[in-house]
């Protein structure tokens, strides 16, 4: 009885930890795998045509103001241009993933972070781009591009970046090498 007891104990607490945990990623929409994305391995990634290059290039990041979710002149325009090259290729599928700084909860962080992939994501719908070819992730903080809690940190985790996939093979920029 005394072990029945203590098995009900432990797996109550198990459950009660899996609860607790905190949500590191809120999907609007799942997306494929990291490992399916990685863009070192054989056949993770797809090198970008001359058009998907310029796309690529125009939609590296999109920045956004404190607790904001307007997008400036500087972003529409590489918006309008990365746009006119995503929408003749209607086999590519953009993921839109929605960042915010770590200031604030985690709650309102993921919400400001998808608020801001779909506004880019509505810019990009009406500027021709199909819809269904458009997915929304929030990540909130919890994927910092500096980890400081600096005003210059702050302003370059608030943004939104990108995700180029046809199927599930990512469209990546070739790589090349170092020069020292």
């Amino acid at each position: 009885m005394r072990f029945a007891h203590a098995l009900a104990f432990l797996l109550a607490a198990l459950l009660l930890c899996a609860g607790c945990a905190k949500k590191q990623i809120t999907k609007a929409e799942t997306r494929p795998s990291d490992e399916l994305m990685n863009p070192f391995t054989a056949n993770g990634a797809e090198e970008a045509d001359a058009e998907l290059r310029d796309a690529i290039l125009a939609l590296r990041r999109v920045h956004f103001g404190f607790d904001s979710i307007a997008l400036n002149d500087v972003s529409q325009s590489a918006l309008q241009e990365a746009a006119s090259k995503l929408k003749p290729k209607d086999t590519v599928h953009l993921w839109v993933e929605g960042h915010a700084d770590e200031r604030g909860e985690t709650e309102y962080n993921v919400s400001l972070a998808e608020k801001r992939a779909k506004v880019v994501q509505e810019y990009l719908s009406r500027l021709g781009v199909q819809p269904d070819r458009l997915h929304v992730l929030s990540f909130g903080e919890e994927k910092p591009l500096v980890a400081l809690p600096t005003t210059e940190a702050y302003a370059t985790n608030r943004r939104v970046d990108f995700r180029l996939m046809k199927g599930d093979i990512e469209i990546v920029l070739q790589e090349s090498p170092t020069v020292h």
